[in-house]
Order: C-alpha cells, then sequence, then structure tokens
C-alpha cells in the first residue's frame, strides 16, 4: 500500500508549448531560432568539426575570451549599455556553440579539467537575464537523460559533472534565478520549465540531489506557491511533478514540506477539482501529480495530524461522492491518511465515511459504536458485502494459481526459479489483494457474529473451499511481513495475523459437543444439565490455553477440566475431569456422577438455579460408562463408535505429528530472535517437552509411516492416534485400548489387527 505513482523522465518532445520559434508568412512553425543560428554559423564556417579535445579546447578557450570581454565592458561601461551589447552577442554565441558538448558525455572530465564549469555557472547571476537563460538551456541539454541514454560509460562522466556544477552553487543559482523571471515574457516562461528540467535532471543522475536542493535552497516554497495559481499551464504541470519527485523517496523533504504548511497548500491545490474534471489530458496528469504529493506528505505521522486538521477527511469524501475523475486517487490519499494512524480511521467513520465507501467496494447510516457501524456494513443487504469479498477472493485465487501452474511447466522446461522470484510474480499476478481480503475475512470470523460466520462458511462450501485455504494464504501472508517500518511494526502486524490464524486453528481442531452429567441423584430424576466441553484433537497446549482466554472474555465462567492429570498441570487453575465432577475411576455401564444433591456443585451445574453462562474447557474422560448425548437425542457408546457424525470427521494428531509442528514452530522462533527461549512461554515449553516425552516416533519417516500403515484399515481419526500413541503388542490389548475397532460390521479380524500391530513393531524397530 506504501507503493504509489513512480514519475517518468520527461522526454525531450514533451517542451512546454512557450518556445521562441521562428515564422513564415506570418505562420509559426515552431522551429527553435537558435538552432537555426547554429546550423547557419556552422555552415558559414565550413561545416561542424569533429568533436574530440582540440574541438573542445577551441570551443572552450573562444568562450573564456568573450566572457572576458564582456565582463571587461561592463566594468568599463557599467551606464553605457551600447557599449558592452556587442560582448554579450559574442557571449550569447558562443554559449550556444558549446551545446554540441552534450553529444560528447565522455568529454565532460575534460571539460571539468579545464575549469569551465565554475564560469558557467557563475554565468546564471549575470545581469543580463538572456544571458542566464541561455546558460540554463546549456545545462539542461549538458544533464538531459536522452542525451547521456544507457549507455553505462556514460553514467560516471555525467556524475562528474553533476558533483562539479554541486561544488560551484548551481543548485542555489538555479533557484535564486527562477526569483527574477517572470512567466509573463514567453522566453522567461520557457527558462522556467528548462529551470525545473535541469534540477530533475540533477536528480535523475545523482537521487541524493532531491534533498540537497531542499535543504540549501527555497525550491520547496517556490513550488508549493507555484501549484497555489489557479490557472493551468505547462509550468504547473512541471511544478507538480517535481514537487512530487522531490517528496517520492525523501521522509526529510515530507517532513521539511509539512512544516511549511505543505498540507494545507496542496489539499487547496485538488480543491479545484472537487466538483469538476481537468479539462485536457495535460491537466489530468498534474491533478495525479498533485496526489502523489499529498500521499507522499501523508506518511508522516505529524502530516497525519496536519491533514485531518485541514479537514482532509472530509474533503476526500466529498471528492468521493462527486465522482469525478480524482475519485479513485482520493481514495488512494485516504488509505494513506489512515494507515498506521487511529485517529484518522475514527473521523472517517465519525463523518460517515463508510457509507461513501462500501458504495466504492461495491461498485455502485447507521448508529452506534464504530465497530458496530463497521460491521453493520457487512450483515446488511442478505450479506452482500460478504459476497463481494468472496467473489473478489476467487478472482484472485484463480490468478495466482494460474500464475503457480505457469511456474510449473517453466520447471519442466529445466528454467529454474528461486522461492524468492516465485513470491515477487505471484504478487504481480495478484497475490497481495488475495491476502488483503483474507486478512478482512480473518477480521470477520473474529467478530464471532453467528451470521458473518455462516454466510464464510456458505460461501466457502460453494466455492469448495475450507477455512485451511483462508488460513493457508493468512500464514503466507504472516510469513513474509517485511521490517521495513522496524521490527517492532513487523512483530505487531504478525501477531494481529497470528490472532486470526489462531481462530482459524479453534475452528478447525476443536469441536464443540454435548457432555450429559447423568446426575439425577443431584438434579431429580427429569433433570440433566448440559455442559460444553471444547475438544482439541491437537493436545496444543499453546492453542488451548489462548482459546480459553479467548472464552474467558465472553462467557463469565470457563472450569478448565482434562482427563489427563499430566495434562490439567499445564493449564492455569487446571483439574481433571474425574476430579472436579467426582467420576468413579472404576466405571460401570450405569456408574453416575457422585454429585450430593443441594451442593455447591450441584447448584452450579443445575441451570434452573444457576443463570450465569458457563463453559468447561478439556477433554472427555476415557471409556463410555459416562454416557455422550448429542443434542440430547442419540445415546452415544465410545465402544460402539457412536460419538456424532462431526466427530466422526475431525482431525487429529498423534503426540509424535504434534512433536514435529512445535519443534518446526520453535525452529521459527530461533529465526526470529537469537535467544529463542525469550519467545516462548512456559506452557509451550511444557507441551513441547509432554510431546516429546510421550511420542513413541522420534523420525520423521517413522512418523509418516505410521499414518500409512494405520491409514490403510479405514480406522476413525481418532483410533489411529490412540493406537499411534499407545503402539500396543497384542490383538487384545488393542481392543481393550480401542474397543470400537471390533465392532459388528468392522470386518477387522484378529489377523488384520495382529498384522497392523507387526507392521507398527516393524517401523519401531527399524526406526
Amino acid at each position: 500500500m506504501e507503493n504509489y505513482h513512480q514519475h517518468q523522465k520527461r522526454k525531450r518532445d514533451e517542451s512546454p508549448p512557450i518556445h521562441s520559434s521562428s515564422t513564415f508568412n506570418g505562420v509559426d512553425v515552431g522551429v527553435d531560432l537558435s538552432l537555426l543560428e547554429a546550423v547557419e554559423k556552422s555552415a558559414q564556417n565550413g561545416g561542424v568539426e569533429v568533436l574530440d579535445l582540440r574541438t573542445l579546447k577551441k570551443l572552450v578557450l573562444a568562450f573564456e575570451r568573450r566572457l572576458r570581454d564582456n565582463l571587461e565592458a561592463r566594468m568599463k561601461y557599467p551606464d553605457q549599455p551600447e557599449k558592452f551589447a556587442d560582448s554579450e552577442v559574442e557571449l550569447h554565441e558562443e554559449i550556444e556553440r558549446l551545446r554540441v558538448l552534450a553529444g560528447a558525455p565522455e568529454l565532460y572530465p575534460e571539460l571539468i579539467a579545464l575549469n569551465t564549469v565554475p564560469s558557467l555557472v557563475g554565468l546564471l547571476g549575470h545581469d543580463n537575464t538572456d544571458i542566464a537563460i541561455d546558460v540554463v538551456s546549456l545545462l539542461m541539454d549538458l544533464t538531459d537523460e536522452d542525451v547521456l541514454g544507457d549507455d553505462e560509460d556514460n553514467e560516471e562522466p555525467a556524475r562528474a559533472l553533476v558533483d562539479a556544477f554541486l561544488e560551484n552553487n548551481a543548485l542555489e543559482l538555479l533557484v535564486q534565478n527562477l526569483a527574477r523571471l517572470s512567466e509573463a515574457d514567453p522566453d522567461e516562461a520557457t527558462a522556467i520549465y528548462n529551470t525545473l528540467s535541469t534540477i530533475e535532471n540533477l536528480i535523475e543522475v545523482k537521487p541524493a540531489v532531491a534533498e540537497l536542493v531542499c535543504e540549501r535552497t527555497k525550491l520547496l516554497r517556490w513550488l508549493l506557491g507555484r501549484i497555489k495559481v489557479r490557472e493551468f499551464d505547462a509550468n504547473k504541470q512541471y511544478a507538480s511533478e517535481i514537487l512530487a519527485i522531490l517528496l517520492q523517496n525523501s521522509p526529510a523533504n515530507q517532513k521539511r514540506l509539512g512544516q511549511m504548511n505543505g498540507v494545507d497548500a496542496v489539499l487547496q491545490a485538488v480543491a479545484v477539482y472537487k466538483s469538476r474534471d481537468p479539462k485536457s489530458e495535460d491537466e489530468e496528469e498534474m491533478l495525479e501529480n498533485l496526489f502523489d504529493c499529498l500521499c507522499c506528505l501523508l506518511m508522516p505521522i505529524e502530516n497525519k495530524e496536519r491533514f485531518m486538521k485541514s479537514e482532509g477527511v472530509e474533503l476526500m469524501i466529498i471528492i468521493m461522492k462527486q465522482k469525478k475523475s480524482a475519485y479513485g486517487s482520493a481514495i488512494r490519499a485516504l488509505d494513506f491518511a489512515m494507515t498506521k494512524y487511529p485517529p484518522a480511521c475514527e473521523r472517517f467513520v465519525d463523518v460517515l465515511g463508510l457509507k461513501t465507501a462500501f458504495a466504492a467496494f461495491m461498485g455502485g447510516i447507521v448508529r452506534g459504536s464504530r465497530r458496530e457501524r463497521l460491521l453493520s456494513k457487512f450483515v446488511e443487504n442478505e450479506c452482500e458485502k460478504i459476497d463481494r469479498l468472496m467473489e473478489l477472493y476467487m478472482r484472485y485465487s484463480d490468478r495466482v494459481k494460474a500464475e503457480s501452474e505457469r511456474f510449473e511447466k517453466l520447471e519442466l522446461d529445466d528454467l529454474e526459479i528461486d522461492e524468492e522470484e516465485r513470491y515477487n510474480r505471484k504478487l504481480d499476478a495478484g497475490l497481495y489483494t488475495l491476502q488483503l481480503i483474507a486478512v478482512i475475512l480473518g477480521h470477520l470470523w473474529l467478530t464471532d457474529h453467528p451470521r458473518m460466520r455462516e454466510r464464510i462458511e456458505m460461501l466457502l462450501k460453494q466455492n469448495r473451499l475450507t477455512k485451511m485455504d483462508v488460513r493457508d494464504i493468512l500464514q503466507e501472508y504472516h510469513d513474509n511481513i517485511g521490517d521495513i517500518d522496524g521490527p517492532e511494526e513487523k512483530e505487531r502486524a504478525q501477531s494481529k495475523i497470528q490472532k486470526s490464524l489462531f481462530y482459524v486453528d479453534a475452528a478447525t481442531f476443536m469441536l464443540r459437543i454435548n457432555y450429559l452429567c447423568f446426575a439425577q441423584y443431584a438434579f431429580g430424576p427429569a433433570s440433566y444439565a448440559y455442559v460444553h466441553i471444547y475438544v482439541s484433537y491437537m493436545r496444543d497446549i499453546y492453542l488451548e490455553n489462548y482459546c480459553k482466554s479467548t472464552l474467558q472474555s465472553e462467557w463469565e465462567i470457563i472450569l478448565t477440566i482434562m482427563s489427563s492429570r499430566i495434562t490439567s498441570l499445564l493449564l492455569p487453575g487446571g483439574r481433571t475431569t474425574y476430579s472436579r465432577f467426582t467420576i468413579y475411576l472404576n466405571q460401570e455401564d450405569d456408574s453416575t456422577c457422585n454429585i450430593i444433591q443441594g451442593s455447591s456443585l450441584a447448584d452450579l451445574l443445575n441451570p434452573n438455579i444457576n443463570d450465569h453462562p458457563f463453559r468447561f474447557f478439556g477433554y472427555l474422560p476415557g471409556s463410555g460408562a459416562a454416557h455422550l448425548i448429542m443434542s440430547g437425542e442419540e445415546e452415544e457408546n465410545a465402544a460402539e463408535l457412536k460419538i456424532g457424525e462431526e466427530f466422526l470427521k475431525a482431525k487429529c494428531l498423534m503426540n509424535c505429528e504434534v512433536a514435529r509442528i512445535l519443534d518446526h514452530k520453535y525452529d521459527q522462533l530461533q529465526q526470529i530472535s537469537d535467544d529463542p527461549t525469550n519467545q516462548i512461554s512456559q506452557v509451550f515449553e511444557k507441551s513441547m517437552q509432554y510431546v516429546k516425552r510421550f511420542s513413541r516416533y522420534k523420525n520423521p519417516d517413522a512418523v509418516r509411516q505410521v499414518r500409512e500403515v494405520l491409514s490403510r484399515y479405514k480406522l476413525a481419526e481418532f483410533e489411529l492416534c490412540v493406537l499411534g500413541n499407545l503402539c500396543p503388542e497384542t490383538v487384545e490389548e488393542a481392543i481393550a485400548i480401542v474397543p470400537s475397532i471390533k465392532r459388528k460390521g468392522r470386518m477387522l479380524e484378529d489377523d488384520a489387527i495382529e498384522k497392523m500391530l507387526h507392521d507398527l513393531s516393524l517401523i519401531k524397530k527399524f526406526e
């Protein structure tokens, strides 16, 4: 987003419409008289000489002689112009002859060695304005990009010449000369244009000149005054372009101009076009230059404050409402103003800018808090904005996918493309826009608004996508956030994206089920307490803590319960399910929770007594003795694999797989910081130690082989993980641990189970 219009070098044929020209029978034929005079004189002298060192010395000698004669005549007859007029005509002719040096940049070092530069630059302050104008034209030709061309051999001579100009105060004299030129005179108006062109040429050869000229001269103040003029002409257009060039890569110039009240001046210049379009292409280019200046100015925070005080937000909204040619540029300016500056965002919402912004978003005023007003826009009209978001997501996703497929074909042709080049090509294909859309979807999901979540899930299913597809885009965006604004800003941006990633992970790996505490003795025969338990199949304690803290921010009471004593100790306030609900360790089919009727625990669970919302967070206790009911309808039995369709389809991970995930995360932290221990929490460290301690397989290939072996037998996900974690050695032991593998209709005989266990033992043996 920080990118803006890059100014192209003005070509020689894009000269201003103000110039000296010849006439034929009273008709302007548009030919430069100075060029005709030079050709005529060269013809009279027998043609143009070969431009070499000898010719250069002759030209310089003649110039120095005419300059000396003119200075002597002026000193001798200061009050008699007719006495030194002829010498100035001759000096003018010698300056014109020096213009042929622009065709031989390789001779610039010799020109410098002959000490000609101080004489030339000094003439910018000559009492005769025409002589100063001649020198400006000469400097413009000597530094022109079209003259230097793309030849690398010309770069060093050109830089040497520019350095010589700077050493002799050319910048100061050029800007001082601007003050005495009047645009009422066509020749002087052309000289102003040529002066700006010369400054642009100097910046092109040596970019550091952009800051030097603003530091040493009053050019910025002159440019501000020039763009304030309401009438449009070529010089106003060029002034806007030079101003944009000076600002685009220089924070120092941006701050300097802001202190000169430049933000307000630029806003006044663009305000002229709030209700009308430019009348020509040149005027349209000038308007774009002005908005480029505004966007550059809005990079420093202090200029964003000035923008708000000058009612820039309101002006941009007015321009958007008028829908003139400055419409898109106004949106871009608001983007710069609100980036990393919440007060501008709040002002935008307060002045009802959302209505205008969403009209632009859809191609085509809610009260309450700013956040509510923003979110309400996404649910109005049957969530049409979310539909539009998903439409854009699919469009850019297809573009990026097509570009990726093209890469694969290129690699098949033995053309190697590194990862950085691949990523840049994907960005060109629209990956950055896709990432921003994914960020918006992630933020909408974070709101926990039921209609938004339902709409997003429905649209994902319609397009045969899952939340993991969006997560992958977010992860790629997270991993490639740069540190151009400093490590703190990078960490802040990554933490925002990480929050969305965690929520998507929670939605993917966590499953809500209802656990019926069968406590008729506590509440009476007809009373049942439904307790919502969030089950994490990854058993990633770090993720659980995050989800727990998030749930606590929404609900009043959270009880942390775990089936494993080791795991419960990793969570703050964690207790085992058996301990908290006094569940018998030796369970039978008719076992119930030993909760005494009328006790504080019974009152907590009784929905007829306790009106406060509460949730239990943790794992289900082990066998089927405690009855599991989905939605209070069908009785569940883990031994018969009756645990609900949603549970059956949930993805589970073995301890060894979780260990690899946490190892990968730890490696990422090592890359971020030299001391990764400063980046991880105690919970993360204990979780990693736990899964490593109870992982039966350490080798990555072995982990992959275990899943491949178990996947052949059409096991449910949780069955596969239990067998992979515990590694039973006999058929009887396997059936005792996972009774459902022998349930009726599975067609998994003892021989098949024995072969499966034998394959696992071989993997363990040769690991």
